[in-house]
């Protein structure tokens, strides 16, 4: 990964694919985003998207904006994916 591309942690199992596009949307072109479905072991969805940007400017921008933010009852957690 790059510093393009960002960990989106904490989501809400409701959180769907559009509504994270249109509020990442804002920083950037979006080149790839990518929601995990599969269920851990408890069952629960792991709430983790990776998100890359065309720029790593757009990318810092969300970075720095949405750490910390709500989106559908949840805190999400941003950084640069490992």
């Amino acid at each position: 990964m790059n510093r393009r591309t960002l960990y989106v942690g904490g989501l809400s199992p409701a959180t769907k694919l559009e509504p994270l596009r249109v509020m990442l949307e804002q920083f950037g072109l979006i080149e790839d985003i990518r929601m995990t479905t599969r269920r851990s072991s408890t069952g629960e969805n792991p709430g983790i998207a990776y998100v890359t940007f065309k720029t790593s400017e757009s990318a810092m921008a969300a970075r720095r904006v949405l750490d910390g933010s709500e989106l559908d009852g949840a805190r999400i957690r941003v950084d640069i994916a490992r």
